[in-house]
C-alpha cells in the first residue's frame, strides 16, 4: 500500500534535482511513490528522472509538453496513488524523517492534512521559520480563525507581524480530500498558486495536524525571478486577490475573514509600490510616479484606509499609509527608493 506520493514538478534543474530526488528516496518512510514531472525541460533533466527511475521502482515519470508548476503539480495528482499527497521543489531538499514523521502524526489524531516548519536556506545558511502554531487544529472554526485567516495576512498592518506561508511543500494532504473537491493548481498562473490551492483545501479539511519539526529546506536562489522587478505585477496581484474572494464566498468565509482580506489588500499594495521602485524597472521617473498615483486611487485601497485603525502602529507605518492616503506619490517614490534601501 503507498502510504504517500510525493509530486516533484521538473523544469530545468539538472544541477539542483539529484540532490532533490536523493532526500526523498532516503526517506525513512518506505511505503511511498516519487513523481517525476518533467514539464519540457531544456537540460538534461528528463535524462536525469529516467536513470532514477531504472534504479528504483518507487518513482514514475511523467514527460509532458512545458505548462507551467501548476500544470506539473496537477499531473502529479491526476498520477498519484497514494493515501496522501505530498509536494517537493526540484531545488529543495526535506530531512529524511519527514513524510514519515507527517503521516504518523496526520494518521494519529485522523487529520486531513498535516503541516510542519521549514528551514530558509540562502547560500548555505539555513533559518529555521516556525509556523507559529503548535497545537493541532479541530474543526472548522480553528481551521478558518488561525489557519486560513493567518495565511491570507498577518493580523495587522504593523511591523513585526508575518502571514503564515502557505506553501503545498510544507504540507501534506489527505488524497480523497483533494480528488473528492476537484481541487487544482490554477493552470497558466505561476503567483502565489500555492496559498490558492492551501486555502481551497484547508477550507475542506476538518482536522489538520501540525507537525512541529523542521523537515523542509527551502532554497532561496539569490537574483532569482522572485527579486526581480516583475513587468505585469498589478495584474498578478489583482488576479490573486480576486480568486481569493471567489474562493472565500463559495465557503462562505468572506464576511468573516474580511478584515484580513483587507490587511492583505494594503500589504499587496506595499509590493506593487516596492515593484515600481525597483532598480531594474526601466520606467521613467514619470512614469512611476504616475503608477504610484494610479495604486494610491485604487477604490477598494480608499475604503480600507478610510476605516483604518493606525493607533499602535510604527511612526514609519503611520507615514507611509498617511502618505497613500493624501496620494502623496513622490514622497511614497523617496520612501521606498531610497529610504528603505538605507535602512
Amino acid at each position: 500500500m503507498i502510504k504517500v506520493s510525493i509530486v516533484i514538478p521538473v523544469y530545468n534543474v539538472e544541477g539542483y534535482l539529484p540532490n532533490s530526488i536523493a532526500s526523498v528516496q532516503n526517506q525513512t518512510l518506505k511505503d511511498i511513490e516519487i513523481i517525476l514531472v518533467n514539464d519540457g525541460s531544456a537540460d538534461g533533466s528528463l535524462n536525469l528522472c529516467r536513470k532514477y527511475a531504472e534504479k528504483d521502482v518507487r518513482i514514475k515519470v511523467i514527460d509532458k509538453p512545458n505548462g507551467g508548476v501548476s500544470s506539473a503539480r496537477n499531473a502529479g495528482i491526476e498520477a498519484s496513488a497514494g493515501e496522501y499527497i505530498g509536494f517537493v521543489d526540484p531545488d529543495d531538499w526535506v530531512e529524511p524523517e519527514m513524510f514519515e514523521s507527517m503521516y504518523n502524526k496526520a494518521e494519529e489524531i485522523e487529520a486531513d492534512a498535516c503541516m510542519c516548519n521549514y528551514s530558509r536556506n540562502t547560500e548555505g545558511k539555513p533559518v529555521q521559520i516556525p509556523l507559529g502554531i503548535n497545537h493541532d487544529l479541530h474543526g472548522r472554526e480553528a481551521i478558518v480563525n488561525e489557519l486560513i485567516a493567518g495565511i491570507i495576512s498577518p493580523p495587522s498592518l504593523n511591523s513585526g507581524t508575518a502571514a503564515i506561508m502557505g506553501n503545498v511543500w510544507r504540507c501534506l494532504f489527505k488524497r480523497d480530500i483533494i480528488n473528492s473537491n476537484n481541487i487544482r493548481f490554477i493552470e497558466g498562473f505561476s503567483f502565489m498558486e500555492d496559498t490558492v490551492f492551501c486555502i481551497q483545501a484547508f477550507s475542506k479539511c476538518g482536522c489538520i495536524a501540525i507537525d512541529e519539526g523542521y523537515y523542509y529546506n527551502y532554497r532561496i536562489i539569490l537574483r532569482s525571478a522572485t527579486a526581480s522587478y516583475k513587468k505585469d505585477f498589478l495584474k498578478m496581484q489583482r488576479q490573486v486577490y480576486g480568486i481569493m474572494e471567489q474562493t472565500l464566498q463559495s465557503e462562505k468565509l468572506d464576511t468573516l475573514l474580511q478584515e484580513r482580506m483587507d490587511i492583505r489588500y494594503v500589504n499587496m499594495d506595499f509590493d506593487l509600490i516596492a515593484n515600481e521602485t525597483h532598480k531594474d524597472n526601466p520606467k521613467t521617473y514619470r512614469q512611476k510616479i504616475k503608477s504610484i498615483l494610479e495604486i494610491c486611487r485604487d477604490k477598494n485601497l480608499k475604503r480600507i484606509l478610510s476605516n483604518l485603525d493606525t493607533r499602535g502602529y510604527t511612526l514609519r507605518k503611520r507615514f507611509i499609509l498617511n502618505a497613500l492616503k493624501r496620494e502623496s506619490s513622490a514622497a511614497i517614490y523617496i520612501y521606498y527608493s531610497v529610504i528603505t534601501r538605507l535602512l
